[in-house]
């Protein structure tokens, strides 16, 4: 069976943005009874900088830099994927209930694969970098010790490790540590504007530091 898939998404500003930058994750992986037969990705304004990877979970990467001044910001995604029928499950090679209660309550993680264990870093790390900016915006005790200056010293603080590991992902693009650190550090770059946009006058945005 053959899907036309079209994947929408805009964001419109209250404000005029002067620059942003983006990471994407919207093409289909190639993976059992899926073949992606093609894709595009429509970014409007268009961006200045665009580069892509493969990330080493196999997921396409498109990193963008828009620098110019914009109140709205399209990103559309058509894909054509052709699926093939699945296989008769296998109820017997399944785990049964009991043992899957047994390894949640166990303090020791066992995976039973290097794609399992992959999988689980993966969506700890989302829930991390989501948790991070949910606080920066709504705890108000750790935004106590935190001030627009320190703020905007760890944001240039972390720019320069985004581009250090940038560049070290050029010459070692599917080294997981070198992913990990700048996907973290462009999480953390993303809560902390979130933050300090917080402490700014009702209707400002941060658009530089």
């Amino acid at each position: 069976m053959i899907y036309d898939v079209s994947h929408r998404t805009t964001y419109r500003y209250s404000t005029p943005v002067a620059q942003s930058q983006h990471i994407v994750q919207m093409s289909p992986r190639a993976v059992e009874r899926q073949r992606l037969k093609g894709h595009t990705l429509l970014i409007e304004p268009a961006p200045t900088i665009r580069t892509e990877r493969v990330d080493i979970y196999g997921n396409r990467v498109v990193l963008f830099d828009i620098e110019q001044e914009h109140t709205e910001l399209v990103v559309h995604a058509r894909s054509t994927i052709g699926v093939t029928a699945p296989r008769p499950a296998d109820f017997a090679a399944t785990m049964p209930w009991e043992a899957v209660a047994a390894s949640i309550a166990d303090s020791t993680l066992d995976f039973a694969s290097i794609e399992d264990a992959r999988t689980a870093q993966e969506r700890s790390q989302f829930v991390y970098q989501n948790a991070t900016a949910f606080l920066a915006q709504h705890d108000s005790a750790a935004r106590s010790t935190d001030t627009p200056s320190a703020m905007r010293a760890r944001l240039a603080a972390l720019d320069r490790v985004r581009e250090t590991m940038g560049e070290a992902l050029n010459k070692a693009p599917y080294d997981p540590v070198i992913n990990d650190y700048l996907f973290a550090t462009i999480g953390q770059r993303e809560a902390t504007i979130r933050q300090l946009n917080t402490s700014l006058p009702a209707g400002m945005r941060l658009t530089s530091y």
